[in-house]
């Protein structure tokens, strides 16, 4: 009279876990851990080499940030970055109060497009 199953080594459901749904499941038995991979010590240090190398290599040559640039490029760059001083210039000889000033009068100059049209009412 042996209605419930040994529970043998051979036996599919011995991991099933018996109630209700929990998010947190206990490890079951037996269940498969996860391997770390390890760095061998003598990798590292050829990684760590082959750094110091570039970092050596790119402090040597001199880097010209306009070399991928053609000369007509680099023409236009430096004639950009003049106008751009001068510009500069420029705003900071006039104060925010000039500049508040200048702005309103050019919008006094400006036709008024938004103004609603007066509109006669004739009834009849």
């Amino acid at each position: 009279m042996s209605d419930k199953k040994e529970e043998t080594a051979e036996d599919p459901y011995r991991n099933v876990l018996a109630g209700k749904l929990k998010l947190k499941k206990p490890e079951l038995p037996g269940g498969k851990k996860k391997k770390r991979k390890v760095k061998v010590e003598a990798e590292v240090e050829a990684e760590a080499a082959a750094a110091e190398a570039e970092a050596e290599a790119e402090s040597q040559t001199p880097i010209d940030p306009h070399a991928h640039m053609t000369k007509a490029e680099y023409r236009y760059e430096l004639e950009r970055k003049k106008i751009e001083a001068k510009n500069m210039k420029s705003l900071a000889k006039s104060t925010h109060r000039d500049r508040v000033k200048d702005f309103n009068d050019k919008l006094d100059r400006l036709p008024q497009h938004f103004d609603l049209p007066k509109v006669a009412l004739t009834i009849g």
